[in-house]
């Protein structure tokens, strides 16, 4: 068993799946005023699949029969995120996700 005054000292953690690959089909969005923001900033808006699964999936939690207080927190502090693949299970979209989940 490691005590804390054997572990080693913290540092920055640096993304391992951060490949020009991964880069390019990273698909991860947060919310801004209800709308979908990009973590990759300007430069990769959301597409039109993306803006249309955030809209749906926050009409979906906010919904007065829609009972889990979880997911209402996390839509009304804009805490949820969201990540759109193609073709889960390719090399592209693998590579992609492993960055966002990092």
């Amino acid at each position: 068993m490691v005590t804390p005054t054997e572990m080693p000292a913290a540092t920055s953690p640096v993304n391992p799946f951060d490949s020009e690959l991964a880069v390019r089909h990273s698909q991860y969005f947060y919310t801004k005023d209800g709308l979908p923001v990009s973590r990759g900033g300007p430069a990769s808006p959301p597409d039109l699949f993306a803006s249309a699964a955030v809209a749906a999936f926050r009409g979906f939690v906010q919904n007065p029969q829609f009972s889990c207080v979880g997911a209402k927190s996390a839509v009304a502090q804009e805490s949820a995120r969201l990540g759109v693949y193609d073709h889960l299970g390719s090399a592209e979209a693998t590579a992609g996700l492993a960055r966002d989940l990092w």
